[in-house]
């Protein structure tokens, strides 16, 4: 079976391509293949490979547009996917497939299932997290959802974080506006911007110095891992604004953001060019997937992260 996840919002790609993983694990071998990585047509040709005693296998490509020569090798041996019908493949990819990947994406449409995540409006946000508090067993007041969703300046991935905190919290009780106040901060956190700022501009030991007191003080790594892919993605809402010509007075509200977060968010950009957040956004993706699969210990990963990212111009 072909599955072909895809739409401007990740979350909700990921949670599917999440939701797969565990429904596939009963039955299944999982690999992953990280499609821009260098060695990523590779694996291809072991898929499609004989092998004396074949097992089941769900394979989930993760952005498969991020490399033309992936995608050509895809395209080469799309046939064979065609034929294949013991495995699962699923294909992910954030925001809208391009015009240079047309084939391979007509093709997953036509013989696969294709879902789409788009971006949803700030209405839709405050009744997605009204439908999650409720998922997980709890209720909320109007009120409180929209100063939830306010505080988490449409980054899903936090506000997913902060309703599984407040229904734990409330145990029961509907969670009211002053527990928002109460336990979720206001967006943009100064901290992770110098953080990210540092680490852009080569300053690598500083940059790993302030991840270090942060974890010193207690903070969980996949807490600040959450916080720093909250801040990058929200980094690249900016930036593709500014690079359409956004009026810098127009951004935040464009995109249902804090007017401080937009505010910290746009200076931020103004020293890191697009190509370098793009790239920085692939090695968040990364190392989302490394902490989700357990590949390695998570505060040694953030170390690595940030020496990675160090130099991005």
């Amino acid at each position: 079976m072909i599955y072909f996840l895809h739409g401007e919002e990740p979350f909700f790609v990921k949670r599917r391509a999440e939701d797969l993983r565990r429904e596939f694990q009963k039955d299944c071998a999982i690999e992953d293949v990280m499609c821009s990585d260098a060695n990523a047509a590779e694996s291809l040709e072991k898929i499609f490979a004989p092998v004396l005693f074949p097992r089941k296998t769900a394979y989930i490509f993760l952005n498969i547009f991020s490399s033309d020569s992936f995608l050509r090798a895809v395209e080469a041996r799309l046939p064979a996917f065609a034929k294949d019908a013991a495995n699962h493949f699923v294909f992910i990819q954030e925001g809208a497939p391009g015009s240079e990947s047309r084939t391979a994406a007509d093709f997953l449409r036509a013989r696969g299932r294709e879902e789409i995540f788009p971006r949803l409006s700030p209405r839709d946000v405050g009744i997605w997290a009204k439908k999650e508090v409720e998922r997980l067993g709890g209720s909320i007041g109007p009120a409180a959802v929209f100063e939830l969703v306010s505080r988490s300046s449409g980054d899903m991935w936090r506000l997913s974080q902060e309703i599984q905190k407040l229904t734990a919290f409330a145990f029961g009780k509907e969670i009211s506006r002053e527990d928002v106040l109460l336990f979720v901060r206001e967006d943009a956190d100064p901290d992770i911007f110098k953080m990210l700022d540092a680490a852009a501009g080569g300053m690598k030991n500083e940059a790993l110095a302030m991840a270090a007191r942060r974890l010193a003080n207690g903070e969980a790594p996949l807490y600040l891992f959450s916080r720093i892919s909250g801040q990058a993605r929200l980094m690249m809402l900016v930036k593709d604004a500014q690079d359409r010509g956004v009026p810098s007075s127009k951004i935040a509200g464009l995109l249902s953001l804090h007017p401080f977060a937009a505010k910290k968010a746009q200076a931020a950009c103004a020293r890191v060019s697009s190509s370098a957040l793009r790239e920085l956004y692939k090695k968040v993706f990364s190392l989302d997937i490394a902490l989700k699969t357990g590949k390695g210990d998570p505060e040694h990963l953030l170390y690595l992260f940030a020496g990675q990212i160090a130099g991005m111009r």
